[in-house]
């Protein structure tokens, strides 16, 4: 590195400095080959930058489904032993089902789903027959959702157990951790405990 002096304030400067330190006075031109080289791309711009963003958005997303994906398939020490009936339809139900109307019919299709839905949104837990008794075992979603819908909800179940016909059947929720009742359903009515 040599030193020259600066041709505005007369200091000395490293020559290979692009201004002067102690003025700001341009010491030397840049060649089109430097100046090309020093400048960001152009072409990047705007949509370079949001196409990066969108690039990066998009990958976590990804690992975030994955990783939701991968912790619904990896069970508590007290997951339920068998499947949950709403999935399955036996020959009972198909046979009930034979001699539903029409709108009983589309209701319990309707419940059906709903239980489906309540099922991935953990509010259902399991529903099985236990001594020609119903047991319905509630999820951890279940303490999270407002009196009217976990009412909706008991109203549900009530009508998948009915197949769709507008009678009652009385049944006691449990939890789905304790196993222990948390609410009862009766006449149409549910009453937390």
């Amino acid at each position: 590195m040599s030193l020259m002096n600066c041709p505005e304030c007369n200091r000395e400067v490293s020559s290979q400095a692009g201004n002067c330190p102690h003025c700001g006075y341009p010491l030397h031109t840049p060649s089109k080959s430097d100046a090309t080289a020093r400048q960001p791309n152009k072409k990047m711009g705007c949509l370079g930058y949001i196409g990066s963003a969108l690039l990066i958005f998009i990958g976590a997303l990804v690992i975030f489904i994955a990783i939701t994906a991968i912790g619904s398939l990896i069970k508590s020490p007290n997951t339920k032993s068998t499947s949950s009936s709403p999935p399955a339809v036996t020959e009972s139900d198909k046979k009930a089902k034979a001699k539903l109307t029409m709108e009983d019919e589309k209701r319990f299709e309707e419940c059906r789903k709903k239980l489906k839905m309540a099922e991935k949104l953990e509010v259902l837990y399991d529903l099985e027959w236990k001594q020609a008794m119903p047991t319905v075992v509630v999820g951890p979603t279940f303490y999270s959702i407002p009196i009217d819908a976990k009412q909706g909800f008991a109203d549900t179940v009530n009508c998948f157990l009915m197949t769709g016909k507008s009678n009652y059947i009385d049944f006691d929720l449990l939890d789905w951790q304790t196993g222990k009742r948390v609410a009862q359903y009766s006449m149409g009515s549910l009453k937390m405990d």
